[in-house]
């Protein structure tokens, strides 16, 4: 139900898509500006400088993932592992490929329980 704008749900809709239009020129110039300094400043021909569009928004849209989280429950149930190289996959604690790689199945033995992780709040 919205209480603002006397009951109308075309003009917050109207606000929201003019929101996203004007917003997503710049997030496109802050990925462009940031992938263009990696390659830059890495050197060539590595798997990161390679895909470095992709590394650039993964990350990105990890750390979204994590301020948004943080703000919506309490901050003992949100962890943010940053010091494994886990690679595209889910990390498990002995299936899957060598950790690291990022092909499929994406799942790679990394001696990391993830899913267990996942559900330790239950």
């Amino acid at each position: 139900m919205c209480i603002r704008f006397n009951q109308s749900f075309g003009l917050p809709a109207l606000i929201t898509l003019v929101c996203v239009v004007g917003v997503t020129p710049y997030i496109a110039l802050q990925l462009d500006s940031i992938s263009s300094t990696a390659q830059i400043l890495l050197p060539s021909s590595t798997l990161v400088t390679d895909n470095v569009n992709w590394f650039v928004a993964l990350s990105m849209a990890a750390f979204a993932l994590y301020t948004q989280y943080t703000n919506l429950m309490p901050s003992v149930n949100v962890s943010y592992i940053k010091d494994q190289a886990f690679g595209h996959q889910f990390p498990t604690d002995k299936k899957g490929s060598q950790c690291g790689l990022s092909e499929k199945p994406f799942i790679g033995q990394c001696n990391y329980d993830a899913a267990g992780q996942l559900l330790t709040h239950l």
